[in-house]
């Protein structure tokens, strides 16, 4: 005898039911073109190696980045120890700080001043202009003085008798000196 609860479906139909939860759910065992992944995230293992063109946003990191060469970087700052060292005549601006400037020979120093630890000791005859400070002139004969008006105080006196005076040539009377005359027998 026939159950009533159950529903006969004639063969005819299979092929049309198999058509349409076809279209419902996916077979057990298939595949699909990437372009047919419209949402959602992929596995890593998912994403083939891709061409560097194709990286148009977010941060790469350095493993990733290839070694490059010096004329490819146009932009930033590099850190000291990326720069090599370098030839005065390449560096055309700036301020080079005490240490990195060499000794130089006083014959390239063609303007400034120099500090007066940087001046040896001259001879005299080196200096050929301006005035001397007093303490820097040593005592001098008076036969080295040949112009000039000179203090009373620096002129010797000369004791001499009038006996002694009146015999004087009037060229030794004119020497420099200054006769102080006293009595004859003081």
């Amino acid at each position: 005898m026939a159950d009533s609860s159950k529903t006969a479906i004639p063969l005819s139909f299979l092929g049309h039911i198999k058509d349409v939860l076809a279209t419902m759910f996916a077979a057990k065992s298939h595949t699909h073109a990437a372009g047919d992944v419209t949402s959602g995230t992929l596995a890593t293992a998912r994403i083939p190696n891709l061409d560097a063109s194709k990286v148009a946003s977010g941060t790469l990191g350095a493993d990733r980045i290839p070694a490059l060469g010096a004329g490819k970087i146009t932009s930033g700052t590099f850190s000291a120890d990326r720069i090599p060292a370098l030839a005065a005549s390449k560096i055309t601006s700036g301020t080079f700080s005490a240490d990195r400037i060499p000794s130089i020979d006083a014959s390239k120093v063609t303007s400034g001043t120099l500090g007066v630890d940087r001046i040896p000791g001259l001879d005299a005859s080196k200096i050929t202009s301006g005035t001397l400070n007093a303490s820097r002139v040593p005592d001098l004969a008076a036969s080295k003085i040949v112009s000039g008006t000179m203090s009373w105080d620096r002129l010797p006196f000369v004791p001499i008798s009038q006996s002694d005076y009146d015999a004087l040539s009037s060229t030794d009377k004119m020497n420099g000196s200054i006769y102080m005359i006293y009595e004859d027998g003081e």
